[in-house]
């Protein structure tokens, strides 16, 4: 009974947490797609928008999907954000050849570009929800073998 009351909790709140979202109310659990652009080098590219010189910085950007909780990573290369904010950015077609050289040459992008490998730590934390349910599985398998496990008790009679 205790685990049909948890999932239809779980369902309830699986149903009312968007609609709570919608509404302006912040709720402390993420649905959808969210993306994370760490910082990887500086670059001499501006651009004025409205009077404002921008600085452009390159970045490293992962999309992570969430069901509560990170459930799958997926690495989207380079992109040029602004300083300001790494929400506004731009997926970047990594030149190639003469062209990336001549960029390079002016000092607009760094030689050599910086690489985009995914860490450890980031897959670690890209599949938290498949970790933290393999989890609960083992927790669960090995508190079931314990139960049945016998205890151990002296005989009760001495043999002579």
């Amino acid at each position: 009974m205790k685990k049909i009351f948890a999932l239809c909790f779980f369902l309830l709140g699986l149903a009312v947490a968007p609609v709570v979202e919608a509404r302006g109310i912040p709720i402390p659990v993420k649905f959808g797609s969210e993306p994370d652009i760490s910082f990887l080098a500086d670059t001499q590219l501006k651009e004025d928008d409205e009077g404002k010189v921008i600085a452009w910085k390159l970045g490293h950007k992962k999309t992570l999907e969430y069901l509560f909780f990170p459930y799958t990573v997926k690495d989207d290369g380079l992109v040029l954000y602004y300083q300001a904010s790494a929400k506004s950015y731009y997926v970047m077609d990594v030149p190639e050849g003469e062209e990336l050289a001549a960029l390079q040459k002016e000092g607009l992008l760094p030689d050599p570009l910086p690489a985009t490998k995914m860490t450890v730590q980031d897959y670690l934390f890209g599949y938290l929800l498949e970790i933290l349910i393999l989890a609960l599985i083992a927790y669960g398998i090995w508190k079931k073998r314990r139960k049945k496990e016998p205890e151990e008790t002296e005989p009760s009679g001495t043999s002579e």
